[in-house]
């Protein structure tokens, strides 16, 4: 019966991915074979800042130990210390399940919390076109691009809108930011997806805070694909009405890191397997979209073919007189 009730699970997701219906939100799991943990972050702070005095159980100690670092080396030098921690130069593909997921997917908008720069690596590996958005200002500097990703708490090259100590989460909360809406506007026809998060992930409570009002106004399915499932982050998710989603139970017996990236392989199979049959149907069985063309583009093409390679040429003309607008 459980059995059942993922694979239904996992289908009506991939239905979801393949048609481009949901909003992934990415957490600190799909770096985790780029980055260091949370324990080993906090124990590198220790070594240069005295966190003993901080309650190791506190929800905030992880917000807490990094607003001492930045009360005492500033900002410059807390963006300074997470750039050597979360800065890459190389994306491996056998670490990086996750981010080659959405890749492969397509997806036009991606947010995360994470600092790192594993997503945007990757995408220059692949010479994909990508638009990274820090704040609501970002959109006015970037070029126009299929693909964005939107760093809902900054990272250490935007030392501005870096969301990171306990200074920077009261401020969040109390002044609404311009990705607040932002997001709001892409869940007014999306569902959402969170991907990678575990009840330690110190911004996991604070993402539901910022979206509780946000979710509140939608009629949206959310999901979340735990990296580690844990009773705490099921009442978590009982609070929002977040459907959790455990790959240990699609894979028991394997360690839950393991699970995670073979559930996440599993959901991309299906998802491209479903937006493939819908292609597929739509090209030989679908109505064939009639589209009207003006004069003036005619005569635009007309003038642009001479000069253009082949190539270009050929998807000018493809462009004008296909279905799509």
């Amino acid at each position: 019966m459980q059995e059942n009730s993922s694979e239904k699970q996992l289908d009506t997701l991939a239905r979801m991915v393949a048609n481009k219906k949901v909003i992934p939100f990415l957490g600190a799991g799909t770096s985790i074979e780029f980055n260091p943990s949370w324990d080993n972050l906090i124990k590198d702070m220790g070594s240069k800042v005295d966190l003993s005095h901080l309650n190791t159980q506190d929800t905030d100690y992880f917000l807490n130990a990094a607003q001492l670092f930045e009360n005492k080396f500033g900002r410059k030098g807390l963006c300074a210390f997470l750039r050597s921690q979360f800065q890459i130069s190389e994306f491996i593909d056998d670490k990086g399940t996750a981010d080659l997921m959405l890749m492969s997917n397509a997806f036009p908008i991606t947010y995360t919390t994470n600092f790192d720069n594993v997503y945007e690596t990757m995408m220059k590996k692949y010479n994909r076109d990508l638009n990274v958005i820090c704040s609501a200002n970002d959109f006015e500097k970037n070029t126009p691009s299929p693909k964005t990703l939107i760093k809902f708490h900054g990272d250490y090259n935007h030392p501005d809108n870096l969301i990171i100590t306990k200074n920077d989460y009261k401020h969040r909360m109390k002044v609404r930011s311009g990705l607040d809406i932002m997001l709001e506007s892409h869940l007014m026809t999306n569902n959402l997806l969170f991907i990678g998060y575990s009840f330690r992930d110190p911004d996991l409570q604070k993402i539901f805070l910022e979206l509780e009002n946000i979710l509140a106004k939608r009629s949206i399915s959310v999901y979340m694909i735990a990296f580690e499932y844990s009773d705490s982050l099921q009442r978590e998710c009982n609070k929002y009405a977040i459907t959790l989603i455990d790959p240990t139970k699609m894979f028991p017996g394997k360690h839950p890191k393991v699970a995670f990236q073979l559930y996440l392989q599993k959901l991309n199979d299906r998802s491209q397997r479903l937006f493939s049959s819908t292609q597929f149907h739509g090209l030989f069985y679908g109505s064939v979209p009639v589209k009207g063309v003006t004069n003036m583009e005619i005569e635009t093409l007309s003038r642009n073919i001479p000069n253009e390679t082949f190539d270009n040429a050929f998807s000018e003309f493809e462009h004008l007189y296909s279905g799509s607008i």
